[in-house]
């Protein structure tokens, strides 16, 4: 009998899994802008996001920090107001919006809003004056540099465990874009020739390279007079090809030797350990492999490395995982503070202990099935919000080229295999293929 009641609820799980297809309708306006609309009248809510297809692969040793520069030029500037009315439009409507660049996709700038419904036509007009080509002169330069340059004084001196990251990208990606640090010393910037500024904004912040999303409720008749009002006008770019990160000649290529390094920090009290893994670009299909695998080790306290060393041998106070996603390589990043009295080397083993363990052989099938459903309880769960199905939509799109991939998804983690993640495992997570960095507190 509690077979058969487990085999109904699966069935009907399933069921309920499938009945989550998201609908949309998409076009392209006449200068290249691609729009998705996605109708969900069930509350008076609406998610409005624009999506720049440029990130961290379309720098070079010539243009490090230029997304980010531009990522703060564009939300502190729309066009001809300012912050402070993107400020007002939030703080008086209850609007949340934001920007993110290289989190968690490093080839994408993106701008997202949620609001009531009836603030849609203001915020399209807003997007729209971002849109708009901004004004960029050696003035504007110095200050959104300034911005730039207090704002990552402020992240890496008052606040700890904040300078891992940028060394990891160095060591683990060296010779490659995502290896540079996106935020650099404004005096760096302000040398370049403005001219530098003008081209990279001009071929990658125009309509032809960016993904207007609305999801939510709304009107489609009347979203599409307000997007052709206010975004047709605006002057397309040229035609762009897809970036090729060109091979540096006569440098070592990746997967030669562990890379291991220490870094000090005089925020931090307690010593860390950081390892990280280079994974596969994220329409790989090995990347759903690699996303799984993280789930099952390290995503959320019941998950098996964080009760092995955290609950069980209570060897670390604190143990995450972060995975990001980039058109040419992935990362995988487990960090660990370590507990009181443990040496780190005993700490980086238990890390390596857990990793070999899904290399060695393969996970229980009851442990695949668990795994399986969370993620799909997971899959669920994100997409009853407007804001993440919005952003799942954009990048769909943008990444994939095929908007319907947001509905392929959750059947690419079905098609993970047991054997899949051990022979994945084999191939990425290797000791060749990481960097390992101890990270300590800076003694006084």
């Amino acid at each position: 009998m509690k077979k058969i009641l487990l085999s109904v609820f699966f069935v009907l799980f399933t069921l309920s899994i499938s009945a989550q297809k998201i609908k949309f309708e998409e076009y392209n306006l006449d200068n290249g802008l691609h729009v998705i609309l996605h109708k969900d009248n069930s509350a008076p809510v609406v998610a409005v996001s624009v999506s720049y297809h440029v990130g961290a692969i379309n720098e070079d040793s010539t243009k490090i920090g230029f997304t980010s520069y531009f990522e703060r030029l564009l939300w502190n500037n729309v066009n001809n107001t300012d912050s402070i009315y993107v400020n007002n439009f939030s703080a008086n409507n209850n609007v949340y919006n934001d920007s993110f660049i290289n989190d968690p996709f490093v080839d994408r700038t993106y701008f997202a809003n949620v609001m009531v419904s009836n603030k849609l036509k203001e915020c399209l007009w807003m997007e729209s004056e971002r849109m708009m080509p901004a004004k960029i002169d050696t003035s504007g330069m110095e200050i959104k540099t300034k911005i730039g340059a207090d704002t990552t004084l402020i992240e890496t001196t008052n606040l700890g465990y904040t300078l891992f990251n940028a060394e990891v990208n160095k060591l683990l990606f060296k010779n490659h874009p995502y290896g540079f640090v996106s935020d650099v010393p404004i005096s760096k910037i302000s040398n370049l020739k403005l001219n530098k500024f003008v081209d990279f904004y001009n071929t990658y912040y125009v309509p032809n390279n960016a993904v207007l999303t609305i999801a939510g409720d709304f009107d489609s008749a009347e979203a599409k007079l307000w997007i052709a009002e206010y975004f047709d006008g605006i002057k397309s770019g040229k035609k762009l090809k897809k970036t090729k990160v060109s091979k540096t000649k006569g440098k070592k290529p990746f997967g030669v030797e562990e890379i291991t390094d220490t870094i000090y920090d005089a925020n931090i009290n307690i010593p860390a350990i950081v390892v990280a893994y280079r994974t596969p670009k994220l329409t790989d299909k090995d990347a759903y492999v690699v996303s799984f695998i993280q789930n099952f080790l390290l995503k959320g306290t019941d998950s098996k490395m964080y009760k092995n060393i955290v609950e069980e041998e209570k060897l670390a106070l604190q143990l995450s995982s972060f995975l990001v996603s980039g058109e040419d390589y992935g990362s995988l990043t487990f960090f660990a503070l370590k507990n009181n009295g443990v040496e780190i080397e005993k700490l980086l083993k238990a890390i390596d202990f857990n990793i070999d363990e899904i290399k060695n052989k393969n996970i229980e099938l009851k442990e695949y099935d668990k795994e399986l459903n969370k993620i799909e309880l997971m899959f669920v769960s994100k997409h009853r919000l407007m804001n993440t199905i919005a952003e799942s939509l954009s990048n769909s799109y943008l990444f994939y080229g095929n908007t319907d991939e947001v509905n392929s998804e959750i059947k690419k983690y079905r098609a993970v295999k047991v054997e899949d993640v051990r022979r994945v495992s084999r191939k990425y997570f290797n000791k060749n293929n990481r960097v390992v960095l101890y990270y300590f507190p800076v003694m006084h």
